[in-house]
């Protein structure tokens, strides 16, 4: 849970001064239309496991990919009468498109 959860987006929240500080933003989330995932990711600086910074066009292009995925596993999705996990409907796009 995030603390927009269990503080609600507002000054009062105990990490909005942080959240400012760092330039992050805070987002309302609400049931079905929540906020999950940032995907903008223009704005992230992203690093390898020895600590080096992954070169920006990297990480948009793999930002841009996981867009589609995320795409065509609502086709996935809407194929089925029953709901599945995310990562079974990412699994079958992935299984149906291997490049």
């Amino acid at each position: 849970m995030g603390a927009s959860w269990l503080h609600g987006v507002c000054n009062e929240n105990s990490l909005a001064p942080l959240i400012r500080l760092l330039g992050l933003r805070l987002y309302r989330t609400s049931g079905d239309n929540s906020v999950l995932y940032d995907h903008d990711l223009e704005s992230y600086a992203l690093f390898d496991k020895d600590g080096r910074q992954i070169p920006q066009e990297i990480v948009t292009k793999v930002g841009e990919i996981f867009e589609q995925i995320l795409k065509e596993t609502v086709k996935v999705r809407d194929e089925y009468a029953n709901d599945m996990p995310l990562v079974q409907a990412i699994s079958m796009v992935l299984d149906r498109n291997p490049h």
